[in-house]
């Protein structure tokens, strides 16, 4: 977590090892798909999330969610 130039980014990586080509582009898809509600809610806030894979020397996958500032005011609103 850090908290840089007025915004909040969380990255979180999920060790896991590594899937063939078809199995990885799978496990993604799943992975996106059960992260859509808070994909919803930090982009209600004026946010990113993002999901890759993590980069060497680590395995699996890297989730970041970034969140501004103003967006608390913005969650208490919905």
């Amino acid at each position: 977590m850090r908290w840089r130039f007025g915004v909040l980014r969380l990255t979180v990586f999920d060790e896991h090892q590594e899937h063939a080509v078809e199995a990885g582009m799978a496990c993604r898809a799943y992975r996106r798909e059960a992260l859509a509600v808070l994909e919803s809610v930090v982009g209600e806030c004026g946010g990113i999330v993002g999901l890759a894979a993590a980069e060497s020397p680590l395995v699996g996958s890297r989730l970041w969610a970034v969140l501004p500032r103003e967006a608390a005011e913005r969650y208490a609103v919905l």
